[in-house]
C-alpha cells in the first residue's frame, strides 16, 4: 500500500490506527471489565475472520510465487534453498530449546 500525501490526514491508514488504540484503551480505561465482557464477541469474530483468510492467503501467494519463478532448474534451486533453509532454522530452534531448557531447569525444585 503506498503513501498517498494527497489524502486529508483522517484517511492515513496510520492516523486511523493510532485512533483507534487511543480510543480502545480510553474505553478500556473508562468502562474496564465489564465493557470487555460485553463487546468481547466482537475480538473472536476478527480472530476467527483472520484465521479463516489465512490459509488461503498463503496458498495463494506461494502459488503465485511458484509461478513466477518459471519451471524446471529455477524451481528446483528454490526448492533445494528453501528445503535447507527450512532444516537450518530447524535445527537452530532445536538446539537454542535444548540449551536453553539445560540452563533454565524449569520445573527443578517446584
Amino acid at each position: 500500500m503506498k503513501h498517498d500525501p494527497s489524502l486529508p490526514w483522517y484517511r492515513q491508514l496510520h492516523w486511523q490506527v493510532l485512533l483507534a488504540m487511543v480510543l480502545g484503551a480510553v474505553t478500556g480505561a473508562v468502562f474496564g471489565e465489564p465493557a470487555a465482557a460485553r463487546l468481547g464477541w466482537i475480538g473472536d469474530l476478527f480472530m476467527q475472520l483472520l484465521r479463516m483468510i489465512i490459509v488461503p492467503l498463503v496458498l495463494a501467494s506461494i502459488i503465485s510465487g511458484v509461478a513466477s519463478v518459471g519451471g524446471g532448474r529455477a524451481l528446483g534451486r528454490l526448492f533445494s534453498k528453501t528445503l535447507g533453509y527450512y532444516l537450518l532454522s530447524s535445527l537452530l530452534a532445536a538446539s537454542v530449546g535444548l540449551v536453553m531448557v539445560n540452563l533454565i531447569r524449569p520445573g527443578v525444585g517446584a
